[in-house]
């Protein structure tokens, strides 16, 4: 029922879905992510925050697993759709807060899914995700750490941040297993 749900959802709103950016880009002949070294496009990043990489540009889960493998970083999933006035929040207002996306762009492969995408909802089903926004911090085997439903602030994130990285590499965090945090609702 949800996958029927999902995609009645993907109908309508599929023709957003086509027109985002990506500000990473896959233009290595490897398919490895580059950054872009032109100057005008660095400072757009900076100004957008986190830098994410997308479903939407075909990137899989497990491709963002391998990335975080060869640089050594866990991964932070970011579930989030169209309609979702929460998720928009945190990407206008705190996702872009110097030190958090200065601190998330430097240790984390940062992942972002839309559920709009048939692919996302392959990965809503595989972390069984009920509500949006949904932040999951996963070290480099696709194993989740921790979880934050619902919309947070910059200072609570990037302590979460900080306190899961860590465990980037345990398959199973010694002496933390996997919680929820409930977030504020706006």
């Amino acid at each position: 029922m949800k996958k029927i749900a999902a995609a009645i959802l993907f109908l309508c709103l599929s023709q957003n879905v086509w027109s985002q950016t990506n500000p990473v880009g896959v233009s290595n002949a490897d398919g490895n992510p580059s950054r872009i070294d032109d100057t005008s496009r660095t400072n757009e990043i900076h100004r957008l925050g986190i830098d994410f990489l997308h479903l939407s540009d075909s990137i899989s889960l497990d491709r963002v697993l391998q990335i975080a493998k060869q640089q050594n970083k866990p991964v932070f999933v970011y579930f989030t759709a169209e309609w979702c006035l929460p998720c928009k929040f945190l990407k206008a207002e705190i996702f872009t807060e110097p030190n958090l996306h200065t601190y998330m762009n430097s240790s984390y492969i940062n992942y972002e899914v839309d559920i709009a995408l048939f692919a996302g909802l392959d990965l809503v089903d595989l972390y069984k995700i009920e509500h949006y926004p949904t932040l999951l911090f996963l070290n480099q085997s696709g194993k989740e750490i921790e979880r934050i439903v619902g919309s947070t602030d910059a200072v609570t994130l990037i302590n979460e941040a900080q306190s899961n990285f860590d465990f980037r590499k345990t398959a199973e965090p010694a002496g933390k297993g996997k919680t929820t945090k409930k977030a504020n609702k706006l």
